[in-house]
């Protein structure tokens, strides 16, 4: 995107201290300084030490009242530096958990569940009536996995398929507002979401893609007025492949090839 197309006077973003966030925050910042930025996560993003008006929200997302509190905040704090222009939601935090769901921590599970869905569905439906009305959008970061069934990461998959489905509604229901909606889908990225979910891709290193590419095309996507867009040659290959297989075959196969992924002690 050129810098003169940048039409945001804010975004909002949630986990934009590190991978994929975060270079969504480093694009944006190159982009245009001159803006109003929001992050929701836990740690505050390194990025926005000494820049102005960047502001970090400290926010567990998996918790419902948090968000409850945490937007009357933000919208406070738009109010207060006269935002009238488009605002641009990126829902971006999540995590996955590796291993056969037999084996993992319940409660994990269902906190990633709280993450990866009720905190995307919460905040979009408190924030989209300024959004509607300053005009601007939302990018989703659903996943590659979002396809397929994903044994091994059972939960997190089908978190991201919810994503998915639910981004491409919401986006016909939005049709008529003109506000715009991207399901970005990044398959693997270097980052620390592996190591965070519990595996690691072995030496399988030719699909991983960096969180600068992965965000370059999001904006790509973002300016063609997309609904989705997967992340990468090879991603998008297997996703068109997967398309003509049945689902149960794709699903065993998914099985094994995620087997083979590396357990981190």
């Amino acid at each position: 995107m050129e810098k003169s197309k940048f039409e945001f006077s804010a975004v909002i973003i949630t986990g934009g201290s590190s991978g994929i966030g975060a270079s969504f925050l480093d694009y944006i910042l190159k982009l245009e300084q001159n803006l109003v930025i929001c992050n929701l996560s836990r740690r505050k993003p390194e990025i926005f030490e000494g820049k102005e008006n960047c502001y970090h929200f400290e926010c567990d997302l998996s918790k419902s009242p948090l968000i409850e509190e945490v937007v009357p905040k933000i919208k406070q704090l738009l109010d207060e530096k006269g935002i009238k222009g488009k605002i641009l939601l990126i829902n971006n935090s999540g995590f996955g958990e590796y291993g056969e769901f037999q084996n993992t921590n319940l409660s994990k599970q269902l906190n990633m569940i709280n993450l990866n869905v009720c905190a995307v569905v919460h905040l979009t439906g408190l924030l989209l009536p300024i959004i509607i009305k300053n005009g601007g959008g939302i990018i989703n970061v659903s996943s590659g996995v979002a396809f397929q069934p994903a044994p091994y990461m059972a939960t997190y998959g089908a978190t991201k398929s919810f994503i998915l489905d639910w981004t491409l509604a919401i986006r016909e229901d939005l049709r008529e507002t003109g506000v715009r909606v991207l399901a970005l889908c990044p398959g693997p990225t270097s980052s620390q979401f592996f190591k965070r979910a519990g595996f690691t891709l072995g030496e399988g290193k030719g699909m991983v893609q960096t969180p600068e590419e992965v965000v370059e095309t999001a904006w790509k996507a973002y300016e063609a007025d997309k609904g989705f867009v997967v992340s990468g040659f090879r991603n998008k290959l297997l996703v068109c492949i997967g398309k003509f297989l049945p689902l149960s075959f794709v699903a065993r196969i998914s099985g094994i090839i995620f087997k083979k992924f590396r357990k981190t002690e």
